[in-house]
Protein backbone atom coordinates (compact mmCIF):
# COMPACT_ATOMS: atom_id res chain seq x y z
CA UNK A 1 0.00 0.00 0.00
CA UNK A 2 1.17 3.45 -0.90
CA UNK A 3 -0.08 6.34 1.02
CA UNK A 4 0.72 10.37 -0.15
CA UNK A 5 0.04 12.79 2.41
CA UNK A 6 0.27 16.77 1.67
CA UNK A 7 3.40 18.44 3.50
CA UNK A 8 4.53 14.97 4.76
CA UNK A 9 2.86 13.36 7.87
CA UNK A 10 -0.39 15.31 8.15
CA UNK A 11 -3.57 15.38 5.75
CA UNK A 12 -3.55 12.13 3.73
CA UNK A 13 -4.77 12.95 -0.07
CA UNK A 14 -4.66 9.31 -1.59
CA UNK A 15 -3.82 5.48 -0.50
CA UNK A 16 -3.31 3.32 -3.36
CA UNK A 17 -3.20 -0.67 -3.03
CA UNK A 18 -0.75 -2.09 -6.05
CA UNK A 19 -0.62 -5.79 -6.81
CA UNK A 20 3.16 -5.82 -8.12
CA UNK A 21 2.39 -9.40 -9.49
CA UNK A 22 -0.32 -8.71 -11.51
CA UNK A 23 0.52 -5.27 -12.54
CA UNK A 24 -2.91 -3.67 -11.77
CA UNK A 25 -4.16 -0.99 -8.80
CA UNK A 26 -6.74 -3.28 -7.05
CA UNK A 27 -7.90 -0.16 -5.04
CA UNK A 28 -7.30 3.58 -4.50
CA UNK A 29 -8.72 6.36 -2.09
CA UNK A 30 -8.65 9.95 -3.21
CA UNK A 31 -9.57 12.62 -0.09
CA UNK A 32 -9.79 16.01 -0.63
CA UNK A 33 -8.34 18.93 2.29
CA UNK A 34 -12.06 18.64 2.96
CA UNK A 35 -11.55 15.04 4.12
CA UNK A 36 -14.49 13.87 1.60
CA UNK A 37 -13.78 10.51 0.47
CA UNK A 38 -14.33 9.22 -3.25
CA UNK A 39 -13.33 5.69 -3.53
CA UNK A 40 -12.95 3.13 -6.72
CA UNK A 41 -12.49 -0.37 -6.60
CA UNK A 42 -11.58 -1.97 -9.99
CA UNK A 43 -8.81 -4.44 -11.24
CA UNK A 44 -8.67 -3.59 -14.36
CA UNK A 45 -9.78 -0.44 -16.44
CA UNK A 46 -12.77 -0.35 -18.93
CA UNK A 47 -11.43 3.24 -20.44
CA UNK A 48 -8.92 2.61 -23.36
CA UNK A 49 -6.28 5.10 -23.18
CA UNK A 50 -3.72 4.74 -26.28
CA UNK A 51 -0.82 5.18 -27.32
CA UNK A 52 0.95 3.40 -24.33
CA UNK A 53 3.17 5.36 -23.06
CA UNK A 54 2.50 8.24 -24.29
CA UNK A 55 5.45 10.06 -26.38
CA UNK A 56 4.15 14.04 -26.62
CA UNK A 57 1.62 13.51 -28.52
CA UNK A 58 -2.03 12.88 -27.72
CA UNK A 59 -3.76 11.27 -25.61
CA UNK A 60 -6.66 9.61 -26.58
CA UNK A 61 -9.34 8.19 -24.14
CA UNK A 62 -11.86 6.04 -25.28
CA UNK A 63 -15.00 4.04 -24.00
CA UNK A 64 -15.85 6.42 -21.33
CA UNK A 65 -18.84 5.22 -19.37
CA UNK A 66 -21.49 8.00 -20.83
CA UNK A 67 -22.78 8.88 -16.89
CA UNK A 68 -18.94 10.01 -16.48
CA UNK A 69 -18.65 13.92 -15.62
CA UNK A 70 -15.15 14.75 -15.66
CA UNK A 71 -11.54 13.08 -15.87
CA UNK A 72 -9.23 13.99 -13.61
CA UNK A 73 -5.39 13.36 -13.99
CA UNK A 74 -3.29 12.96 -10.62
CA UNK A 75 0.52 13.23 -10.23
CA UNK A 76 2.44 10.51 -8.46
CA UNK A 77 2.18 12.29 -5.25
CA UNK A 78 -2.01 12.14 -5.85
CA UNK A 79 -2.05 16.02 -6.47
CA UNK A 80 -4.67 16.68 -8.82
CA UNK A 81 -2.94 18.17 -11.96
CA UNK A 82 -5.82 18.58 -14.87
CA UNK A 83 -9.13 17.75 -15.31
CA UNK A 84 -11.63 17.83 -17.93
CA UNK A 85 -15.36 18.00 -17.76
CA UNK A 86 -16.87 15.25 -20.08
CA UNK A 87 -20.70 16.33 -20.93
CA UNK A 88 -21.93 13.35 -21.53
CA UNK A 89 -19.00 12.55 -24.33
CA UNK A 90 -17.48 8.82 -24.65
CA UNK A 91 -13.83 9.74 -25.83
CA UNK A 92 -11.11 12.70 -25.49
CA UNK A 93 -8.33 13.58 -26.72
CA UNK A 94 -5.68 16.27 -25.43
CA UNK A 95 -2.18 16.83 -26.05
CA UNK A 96 0.47 15.14 -23.90
CA UNK A 97 3.09 17.33 -24.20
CA UNK A 98 1.45 19.42 -20.95
CA UNK A 99 2.53 16.83 -18.97
CA UNK A 100 6.11 16.09 -18.02
CA UNK A 101 7.64 12.85 -18.57
CA UNK A 102 6.67 10.01 -15.61
CA UNK A 103 3.76 8.17 -14.25
CA UNK A 104 -0.01 9.59 -13.93
CA UNK A 105 -2.56 8.33 -12.52
CA UNK A 106 -6.45 9.28 -14.01
CA UNK A 107 -10.01 9.24 -12.44
CA UNK A 108 -13.55 8.85 -14.68
CA UNK A 109 -15.73 10.74 -12.12
CA UNK A 110 -19.72 10.45 -11.92
CA UNK A 111 -21.10 13.37 -10.23
CA UNK A 112 -23.37 10.67 -8.48
CA UNK A 113 -21.12 8.13 -7.70
CA UNK A 114 -17.81 9.18 -7.58
CA UNK A 115 -14.82 7.45 -9.40
CA UNK A 116 -16.25 5.10 -11.85
CA UNK A 117 -13.02 3.97 -13.48
CA UNK A 118 -9.41 4.85 -12.88
CA UNK A 119 -5.90 3.47 -14.49
CA UNK A 120 -2.76 5.21 -15.17
CA UNK A 121 -1.00 6.80 -17.75
CA UNK A 122 2.55 6.93 -19.09
CA UNK A 123 4.35 10.21 -20.90
CA UNK A 124 7.58 9.34 -22.09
Amino acid sequence: MYSFYENGPGTLLMQIIYDSAAGIIQNASYYSLQTTVRKAQTSTSLVRVFPKPAIKESIHFDQINGSASEIEIFDVLGKRIWNEKLNGETSLKFEACIFQPGLYHFAIVDKNKGIIDMGKIVVK
